[in-house]
């Protein structure tokens, strides 16, 4: 958390009077979902946070690499919610909403910045929760300015878990294909080479590479609606609540032929 020796105006400067009512499990599964984005180690001190953003009745939830390649933003409803944003380290606020959903009955919480700059945790019979924000700045993830919709990846897991086999720690990435009628994905370790193709499912044409940890959280999304960005590199997959943005990684991959 930061140092509680820094200035209410300082904390002020960086976060709104952000407030919102919402059932402790739907929060807390977001958070476990966005934080795995996180690495142990960042350069930069914001990838180290986790953005909460309030938007008329939708709470946006988002966490970033600690490199930019990738981010994801998870859409939950709320309950008289006051629009504002705050950069928050995600370990605390988890383990309190854990604490709160193993030992109460009642699921709803309140979040609210107070004056002082403190974020607020209340709920039913509970002594307030308070702690201090992070002062870093978040950067604006990937915003897509059009996708596809409608489409079909209902065989994006079973591609993902065939060229697996053939990835290696040392490379843990694959290669991803859309010539305009579907995507097809390729893996190899030197040795082995996978293949899959996925029917029906372009959304552009372009070759580059993904590292494997990206591919499984997109097959775990199960998108069907999907945008490619040729200026920034950057695939954006979404289903109704969750929007995963990677961008293609700059590493060569070899030619293969199947």
């Amino acid at each position: 958390m930061v140092d509680r020796r820094k200035s209410s105006n300082t904390i002020n400067a960086m976060s709104s009077s952000i407030q919102f009512s919402i059932d402790v499990n739907s929060l807390n599964n977001a958070l476990t979902s966005v934080k795995q984005l996180i690495s142990q180690s960042v350069a930069i001190p914001a990838y180290s946070g986790v953005l909460m953003k309030v938007d008329g009745d939708t709470l946006e939830i988002t966490a970033a690499d600690g490199e930019g390649n990738s981010s994801m933003t998870i859409a939950l409803p709320i309950v008289k919610g006051v629009d504002g944003k705050v950069l928050i380290a995600p370990r605390p606020l988890s383990n309190l909403l854990s604490s709160i959903a193993s030992t109460k009955n009642e699921s709803q919480i309140e979040v609210s910045v107070l004056d002082t700059g403190d974020v607020a945790v209340e709920s039913s019979g509970l002594a307030p929760y308070t702690f201090r924000p992070m002062t870093a700045t978040f950067p604006s993830p990937v915003t897509p300015s059009e996708f596809k919709e409608n489409v079909n990846f209902k065989y994006i897991t079973d591609a993902v878990a065939l060229c697996r086999k053939a990835t290696s720690r040392d490379s843990a990435s694959m290669q991803i294909v859309s010539d305009g009628e579907s995507v097809k994905l390729n893996s190899t370790d030197g040795f082995r080479l996978a293949s899959a193709e996925i029917p029906d499912a372009e959304f552009g044409d372009f070759t580059g590479v993904l590292s494997l940890g990206s591919f499984e959280r997109i097959a775990k999304l199960k998108p069907h609606r999907i945008s490619f960005d040729p200026k920034t590199k950057s695939i954006t997959f979404a289903n109704n609540n969750t929007v995963y943005s990677a961008r293609l990684l700059a590493e060569p991959f070899q030619a293969v032929e199947v």
